[in-house]
C-alpha cells in the first residue's frame, strides 16, 4: 500500500519523502540518484512546496537542464 501511495504522489508531481535540507538558487549540488548520479549541478530553480528543483549540469561541454527531486540530490 505505501508503494501505491508513493506512486500516485510521484505521478502528481509531489514528493514522496520530505527532506530536511533546504536549497537556494545558485547553490552547487551533487546528484546522488537517477540518470545523472555522480554529477555536480548548479540550481537554477527551486520549488520547496513540491520538493523539486531544476539544475544545470555540464555534460559533453554543454549545459543540460535537469528536473530533480530533493531526494535525488545532496549539498556539497
Amino acid at each position: 500500500m505505501p508503494d501505491e501511495v508513493a506512486s500516485i504522489l510521484h505521478s502528481q508531481g509531489m514528493a514522496t519523502t520530505h527532506s530536511t535540507l533546504s536549497f537556494e538558487v545558485g547553490e552547487t549540488i551533487t546528484i546522488i540518484a537517477g540518470a545523472f548520479a555522480g554529477m555536480k549541478g548548479k540550481i537554477t530553480a527551486n520549488d520547496p512546496d513540491k520538493q523539486k528543483l531544476k539544475a544545470t549540469i555540464n555534460m559533453f561541454e554543454r549545459e543540460v537542464s535537469a528536473d530533480l527531486d530533493y531526494d535525488q540530490v545532496d549539498k556539497l
